[in-house]
């Protein structure tokens, strides 16, 4: 996902040109980095179909067979696409606005999806408030317009689940209202699937989206903010906070495990200690017209539309109830929830046969 975006600070005397061509001359830095993060995305995606329990294990059947890292391609390259056209988004338009700022430095991690998103580092303030908006959303705007139709396909392809679940650790993906849409439209079997990596990398596109669209700080939704309401924008970043912090307490209660109220509480904690308050743009007078008010407003509904209060919830071990689940007849399929993902490959698996 995105990182916040550093303050916007003016520019040192007779330092730009230089800071900008030192910077044209590190593209190789910003290649690495996407590089690292393709490769990254595409570990994170086959490890948990792998057979084992360990890394030792892990990597020992990825060097006798290196064909498995072809099986997460398709979910680095969508996850990589939706990214880069965010952060390009944000690029393309801050650049053709005179707003000098940095290629996107992408951070490969060992997280479920094998990144951290990428981060824009800008060296100038915008001008007005109506650049500061152009340039937030612009970024959302061309993620999302990758995400929806890649998301769709990988929907239409999500396999059925299983006739027997054996047991083993799994994830369950939540829904946002669009995602939900989506998996109405174009999931089969009423949308109680097993996702395919393009529909998995879809769903953490549109999270990414919903995470950077947060209207406080200095995500993109800050930005959005901030533009629309100007100063009173530290305010509304306050509020945004205490109600991150009351929705991870509200959903530890209702669902009995912590992981996905956590995901909130510490999200809100970063974004205290980052700083809620918006840097002021170089002139505060200009107003946004009524077409930049509208995209700010859609931005924001974006948000709502992407926004999902439990995105991953960690389901224990079914391991107890696994011999009456053997002698289950196989006619009676059992159902799974939807977006449910094998953490470790059904016993009733061949070693070389893995599902997700």
């Amino acid at each position: 996902m995105d990182v916040y975006e550093p303050p916007r600070l003016p520019p040192p005397p007779r330092s730009v040109p230089q800071q900008t061509k030192a910077q044209g001359q590190r593209w190789w830095v910003h290649l690495t980095l996407l590089l690292l993060t393709f490769a990254s995305a595409v570990v994170a995606n086959v490890l948990p179909r792998l057979p084992g329990h360990s890394l030792q294990s892990y990597f020992t059947t990825l060097s006798t067979h290196p064909g498995r890292l072809w099986d997460g391609v398709p979910f680095a390259v969508t996850l990589l696409a939706i990214l880069l056209a965010h952060e390009m988004g944000h690029y393309l338009t801050a650049r053709a606005n005179h707003v000098d700022q940095s290629l996107p430095y992408f951070i490969p991690a060992p997280t479920l999806f094998g990144t951290l998103g990428a981060v824009i580092l800008m060296r100038t303030q915008p001008r007005d408030r109506q650049v500061l908006l152009k340039v937030a959303v612009m970024g959302p705007f061309a993620g999302l317009l990758v995400a929806l139709p890649l998301t769709a396909w990988g929907l239409a392809h999500s396999a059925l689940p299983g006739p027997v679940d054996l047991g083993g650790e799994d994830l369950v993906f939540g829904n946002s209202l669009l995602f939900g849409l989506l998996k109405h439209w174009f999931a089969p079997n009423d949308g109680l699937v097993e996702l395919h990596p393009v529909a998995l990398a879809g769903w953490a596109g549109l999270f990414v989206t919903s995470i950077n669209l947060i209207p406080a700080a200095q995500l993109d939704g800050g930005h959005v903010a901030y533009a629309l309401l100007g100063a009173r924008q530290a305010q509304l970043s306050r509020w945004v906070v205490v109600g991150l912090v009351l929705l991870g307490t509200w959903v530890i209660l209702d669902t009995s495990r912590p992981d996905p109220g956590l995901w909130w509480i510490v999200w809100a904690v970063l974004l205290y200690f980052i700083g809620i308050k918006h840097p002021p743009v170089r002139d505060e007078r200009l107003p946004l017209t009524r077409t930049q008010r509208t995209a700010g407003y859609l931005a924001l509904a974006v948000f709502i539309l992407t926004f999902t209060p439990a995105p991953i919830e960690r389901l224990p071990d079914s391991n107890a109830d696994l011999n009456d689940e053997v002698t289950a007849p196989l006619d009676t399929p059992k159902r799974q929830p939807p977006h449910r993902r094998k953490h470790r490959p059904s016993r009733d698996l061949e070693p070389e046969e893995f599902r997700l």
